[in-house]
């Protein structure tokens, strides 16, 4: 689907504030200046959206590059910040994509100007809300060659719902004269008629102003309408893949969290695995990928075997009786232990491989935005992490940073030196996490022939990643999966 740029629009608002929101976004959209030539770019965009004239636009460059305190820039009202996001969200999606770039700009900037991002939150939710409002039938009869029309709705449906949140409820006139005092100029009943005028009063609920023309542009967001993989399975098939597909578990908004298992004990556990992911993150769109059961089927039954075996759980409790938590010394395994193996080393090494081939394939459909042109989650334990770390270097070989915003890798089964995680970090916005156990037997086990050569990062810290130890949360590599909830509060991914 192939989308208009949006026509600019300045919605009323007086050249002063549009300079303002054109400076907070270009100083503090990437504080780190980690993509400055995407930042230069929508920038310039935004200039163009808000309708700056041409010869002021050198003078906000320079300003913007100064990165000023944003505090300096008057905003008299607390709703006034959740505005300049709602503006600021409009643009993000002027041009029919969410990129993950934009959703972490969003934060940056609503956490200078004290915005709770759950304010954000609910915005991306209204929108995904009004996109299930509409029947199928309408959203085929969408007025595709009217942009500037869809953009309106979706900025006035922003506004709507930055105000209601802003205020937890404040009776519509009082929203209505905080916008047409604050971005019209206005004041008295002129702002509050002007404001109310703006939001709508109503007319979103009833399909006004082509609500079907602002559902296009989400539609096209989210991946609905045939452009992603909605709840359907897709099942895809490679030389070496005989498995591939996802299974939506439900949840409410805009952007996407994609969990990859490493293991599992039946076919039906894959949903059960991801639930507290949809527990810890309900306003988002979210999905466990089906890949290989089969192979990770036998490995978990192989690991059941392994675990199970009295000679494992005594050589386990000596272990854990000397090892420091820094579990740095090779461990030496018992000779019945490691007669052990061939109950393991094949399905693991089958399994491997498969997962390579399982997160090129991954990698691929991220970039042809088969989940909609959305920020997406990537969250994988075991082998599920080593998956995600191959679908990330197909992204960064295709030079695609407009697809990850986030990133957890729980027990991983792979390993990353630091210029694999600098070229991981090129396409990921947001954060890149690797939660690790010291006591991690299991995996310890499965590298030990490679161990001198390379260590899991399932093990400990690795270097380009926010590192979390999780040691007194799991116990083992085999509990990652049941203590989902307690890891995603722990470490501050819920309610993102």
């Amino acid at each position: 689907m192939t989308l208009q740029k949006v026509a600019p629009t300045n919605l009323g608002i007086p050249l002063r504030t549009r300079r303002a929101i054109s400076i907070i976004f270009g100083s503090l959209a990437d504080p780190h200046r980690k993509n400055p030539e995407w930042l230069d770019r929508r920038f310039e965009s935004l200039l163009e959206y808000v309708e700056v004239p041409a010869e002021q636009r050198d003078v906000l460059r320079l300003i913007a590059r100064q990165t000023p305190d944003p505090l300096r820039v008057e905003v008299p009202d607390p709703k006034v910040g959740a505005l300049i996001l709602s503006i600021l969200m409009g643009h993000a999606l002027s041009e029919g994509l969410y990129d993950p770039r934009e959703r972490t700009a969003l934060r940056y900037i609503g956490n200078r100007l004290g915005v709770d991002w759950k304010q954000v939150i609910c915005m991306e939710g209204r929108l995904a809300g009004d996109l299930r409002k509409f029947p199928m039938s309408q959203k085929s009869a969408v007025n595709k060659n009217d942009p500037s029309r869809n953009l309106k709705i979706v900025l006035v449906a922003l506004a709507v719902g930055a105000a209601t949140l802003a205020t937890s409820g404040v009776a519509a006139p009082a929203i209505g004269g905080a916008i047409g005092t604050y971005f019209m100029g206005l004041s008295g009943a002129a702002a509050t008629n002007a404001g109310l005028a703006l939001l709508g009063g109503g007319a979103l609920a009833e399909g006004g102003f082509g609500m079907a023309g602002g559902t296009y542009l989400i539609m096209a967001v989210s991946g609905a309408g045939g452009v992603g993989v909605g709840g359907r399975k897709m099942a895809r098939r490679t030389d070496s893949l005989k498995e591939f597909a996802f299974e939506r578990l439900g949840g409410t908004g805009i952007p996407a969290f994609i969990g990859v298992s490493g293991f599992l004990s039946q076919r039906t556990e894959l949903v059960r695995d991801w639930s507290a992911m949809l527990g810890a993150n309900p306003h988002a769109d979210h999905f466990a990928l089906r890949w290989e059961s089969e192979h990770l089927m036998r490995l978990s039954s192989a690991l059941a075997s392994l675990t199970g075996h009295a000679a494992w759980r005594t050589a386990v409790k000596a272990f854990a009786k000397r090892a420091t938590r820094a579990g740095a010394a090779l461990l030496e395994w018992p000779h019945i232990i490691l007669q052990l193996a061939s109950l393991i080393d094949n399905p693991w090494h089958v399994a491997r491989n498969r997962a390579e081939d399982a997160g090129a394939l991954l990698g691929k459909l991220l970039a042809d935005r088969v989940q909609g042109r959305r920020p997406v989650t990537l969250v994988g334990f075991s082998l599920g992490a080593r998956v995600i770390v191959h679908a990330l270097e197909e992204l960064a070989d295709r030079g695609d940073a407009g697809v990850v915003e986030n990133v957890l890798l729980l027990g991983g089964a792979v390993s990353i030196d630091h210029e694999r995680a600098g070229k991981l970090a090129t396409v990921v916005s947001g954060r890149m996490i690797n939660g690790f156990g010291t006591a991690d037997y299991v995996l310890r086990f499965l590298y030990r022939a490679t161990e001198l050569l390379e260590r899991p990062v399932g093990l400990g810290p690795v270097e380009g990643f926010e590192n979390v130890d999780l040691t007194d949360l799991v116990n083992g590599h085999l509990s990652y999966r049941s203590a989902l909830r307690e890891i995603f509060e722990h470490i501050g991914l819920a309610g993102i």
